[in-house]
């Protein structure tokens, strides 16, 4: 059992000291510390704090020294560098000074209770979870064993706010135990291959994963505008899927020319922004039809075939994974036909959003459409003659969008999921997509694996079918080669939340979903969570996992250790069984030399640490993993591990060997 004393009662968020007139020197109005608290969970752990000093607008003021003190520093005494250290348990601040300016951040000492260390005595394969081992009393020991014992331990954020800021420093120290100090044995590794992709079309995976970014942050505000406005509408506004569509013809195809309301990007309210403007029909097919502003189409007109690619993937393997996966297409305007409207209001580098209002009456929303919209990057369809193929899957994750915010108009449950579950999922339809059309044109079938070889088999070329699959692998590499990285929020330009995602999405499906089973047999899980009966975010986990979301981010870390490493996985354990992603990700040049999953214990090609003593810091994210590896040289009796994380956290320990 362990036990630590509530942070409610002392937490205390940037608290800043002032002066009668509200100034220090040199017109800083306040010191911000951050972090803002600290848990320290056993003497002599630290934590480094920073301090900005800020002017009475709220901007940043440089060049300007602060001193450090402890409020009490028979419990948390700090150095000139902000560096805190823990003295004894107990509370106390840490204050930064500039002149009459000050600010505060709030630290508690607590130390677990524990009786005697944990010898983790797992087999190969085996799975070990434990609080953080804070204190030598509590350590994990791992065994000594035989030569070449490998062991993966996790430390793992439990957390899930969506707060870019919130990335504590976790720190595991390794204590040898009689070990006789050696580097670590190198890695026995198949002979590394030519990177199979080259520089350009690495290049444009690059643009591609900074369109995703841009393309994030635009889809980051609708999502959240979208659930303002949800909560804003009166329930006879909650319209049912036909109430404003007229009767349908099913030989009915779009006119040449229609009306639109264009909006921009950052346009998040339902007052129109702009004037009405004409988009003439380029192509269409029964489920889709693509037109472009009038204007734009004199001087940047789109590609018919490049178009006609895109629609006919949609036809293909687009519809069909989007109803099975998440429910029906709807169908506001009766003509059966997902509109796109590419425009100069989506130019680089972002590459297309959907706006929920399009789907709701005039009479709720203005600057409604009143259809099944995608606002479309034209550049990104024209690109398709290039051989990227980015536009084709990323029509299939905005349809997903389409689908979500229908279900949440006319369901039971009133409110949007979170960005990181709505964009995650969006996701999952792009690459259920790709993998439906790879599997029919010669790739690995939907419910096979993917890895080294079946990226290989064509030469490496890239098809309309198998980019969206390569695009993701690209994002997981970008993910979880970051530090923080995090599933929840993309900690840094380092990455999207695309990728965070996804991968984490993947895993639901094949872990709880039975992905490997029979070719979209995952699909039952995704419609599940994206059905508006189902509570959003983190409560509707438990709906249908049977799992809360802590005790999946455990099976999710276990299952990034394993996968791949040729340990056998006991067919009960929760894991990835479609993609075997240290092989696939192998294929990428300008990778970390340690292949996924990245630990940071990693130099060079090696990605394990020995038995000897050593220390590893650095920041997390909330949902992020930190993943080491260390393998034994036999001598000794073992290592033991503390971890100094901020709760909530967890330590995961896998056995390799």
């Amino acid at each position: 059992m362990r036990r630590f004393r509530s942070l409610a009662p002392l937490v205390l968020l940037l608290a800043a000291c002032k002066s009668g007139d509200g100034t220090g020197l040199e017109g800083v109005a306040k010191i911000v510390v951050t972090p803002g608290q600290a848990l320290l969970t056993a003497a002599g752990s630290t934590q480094q704090f920073t301090a900005q000093a800020m002017d009475g607008g709220g901007g940043a003021v440089g060049g300007v020294v602060v001193s450090w003190r402890s409020t009490n520093s028979a419990i948390v005494k700090v150095d000139a560098t902000g560096l805190a250290t823990a003295v004894a348990e107990g509370s106390a601040a840490v204050v930064a000074e500039s002149g009459s300016a000050s600010g505060r951040a709030d630290v508690v000492v607590d130390v677990p209770d524990c009786l005697s260390p944990q010898t983790v005595s797992i087999a190969r394969g085996g799975v070990f979870v434990s609080d953080p081992p804070a204190s030598a009393s509590c350590a994990l020991t791992l065994p000594s064993g035989s030569l070449g014992d490998r062991y993966r331990v996790a430390i793992v954020r439990l957390g899930s706010a969506q707060d870019a800021a919130q990335v504590p420093v976790a720190t595991l120290r390794l204590t040898a135990r009689g070990v006789v100090a050696t580097a670590a044995p190198a890695e026995a590794r198949e002979a590394a291959l030519p990177a199979l992709f080259d520089d350009r079309q690495m290049e444009m995976m690059e643009r591609s994963e900074r369109m995703s970014r841009a393309t994030e942050a635009v889809h980051a505000r609708l999502r959240d505008a979208e659930a303002t406005l949800l909560r804003g509408l009166t329930a006879f506004e909650r319209i049912a899927p036909r109430a404003i569509a007229i009767e349908r013809d099913p030989q009915a195809v779009s006119p040449a020319k229609r009306t639109f309301i264009p909006r921009l990007p950052t346009d998040v309210l339902c007052a129109p922004a702009k004037a009405a403007v004409t988009g003439v029909l380029v192509a269409q097919t029964a489920e889709a039809a693509v037109y472009q502003d009038s204007a734009q189409a004199q001087s940047q007109p789109l590609s018919v075939a490049s178009t006609q690619k895109m629609l006919d993937f949609f036809k293909r393997y687009g519809k069909t994974t989007i109803e099975s996966y998440f429910g029906a297409i709807p169908d506001r305007d009766g003509n059966g036909q997902v509109v796109i409207l590419a425009t100069p209001e989506v130019a680089n580098p972002v590459a297309a959003f959907v706006w929920g209002g399009d789907q709701l009456p005039k009479n709720a929303c203005a600057a409604s459409n009143e259809m099944e919209l995608v606002y479309f990057n034209p550049t990104l369809i024209n690109d398709v003659a290039t051989g990227n193929y980015q536009a084709i899957e990323t029509l299939v994750h905005e349809v997903k969008h389409v689908v979500s915010f229908n279900q949440r108009v006319v369901g039971t449950v009133f409110a949007t999921q979170p960005t990181w579950v709505e964009e995650g999922t969006a996701e999952i339809a792009g690459e259920a997509a790709s993998r439906r059309g790879w599997a029919a044109t010669g790739g690995p079938a939907h419910n096979g694996v993917v890895n080294a070889q079946s990226l290989r088999a064509n030469g490496g070329a890239f098809t309309p079918e198998n980019y969206g699959i390569v695009i993701r692998l690209t994002r997981v590499i970008k993910y979880l080669a970051a530090q923080p990285n995090a599933v929840v929020i993309a900690t840094s330009q380092a990455y999207s939340v695309y990728g965070s995602g996804w991968h984490f999405h993947r895993f639901l499906g094949d872990g709880y979903g039975g992905a490997a089973s029979s070719p979209g047999a995952d699909a039952g899980l995704f419609k599940q969570q994206n059905v508006s009966s189902t509570p959003p975010g983190l409560a509707g986990f438990l709906v249908f996992t049977q799992k809360t979301y802590e005790e999946i981010l455990v099976d999710y870390a276990a299952a990034i250790m394993l996968n791949g490493t040729g340990t056998p996985i006991a067919a009960t354990l929760p894991a990835f069984r479609t993609y075997d992603f240290p092989s696939a990700t192998s294929v990428f040049s300008g990778i970390p030399a340690a292949p996924y999953p990245y630990p940071v214990t990693a130099v060079g090609q090696n990605p394990s640490a020995s038995f000897s003593s050593g220390i590893w810091s650095g920041p997390i994210g909330n949902g992020g993993v930190r993943i080491h590896d260390f393998v034994s040289n036999g001598t000794g009796t073992g290592t033991e591990i503390t971890v100094q994380v901020e709760p909530p956290a967890r330590v995961v320990v896998v056995r390799l060997r």
